[in-house]
């Protein structure tokens, strides 16, 4: 996806939205938090195969995408990193974690990392396959039994 092709969709974002020239900042929130979500997004299709997707995204976040995905497959325990995007305000972050979650279930990388939206409003939902990699990396399967599921296996949080 082009950069001009992004932020033409922010900008339809922005239009949707009431009052929206009279929130500069809001304006160009929109416009990185949509450039972000399209770097990670080349970066995870690069990683996966698709070099041509490496001109679409930095080096840098080529490199901290890269660590996300195979740091798991290098532990035995399956331990791996967390990269943690910060985007300005709810609605947006909503859309970020949709698209990256898109992305990600196009590439089959479900596995390989969760993708989390924290709101202060509610409870965090996380999905059983990392849920039970906490509980082995934590040693709560141990204090379970082996036993590792239950009545929280949604992980609200």
């Amino acid at each position: 996806m082009s950069d001009y092709r992004l932020a033409l969709e922010g900008l339809a974002f922005l239009e949707s939205q009431p009052r929206v020239t009279a929130f500069p900042r809001l304006h160009s929130a929109v416009i990185r938090t949509f450039v972000l979500v399209q770097h990670y997004a080349a970066a995870m299709m690069a990683v996966s195969g698709l070099s041509q997707m490496k001109n679409y995204t930095s080096v840098e976040t080529l490199e901290i995408t890269q660590n996300l995905i195979n740091s798991p497959k290098q532990c035995p325990c399956g331990h791996g990193l967390m990269v943690l995007l910060r985007v300005p305000c709810s609605p947006l972050a909503a859309v970020a974690y949709e698209r990256l979650a898109h992305v990600r279930a196009r590439l089959a990388l479900e596995e390989h990392f969760e993708i989390i939206l924290g709101n202060p409003a509610s409870g965090i939902t996380i999905g059983k396959h990392f849920l039970k990699q906490l509980k082995v990396g934590t040693g709560r399967d141990r204090l379970l039994g082996g036993r590792v599921g239950g009545d929280d296996d949604q992980g609200a949080g």
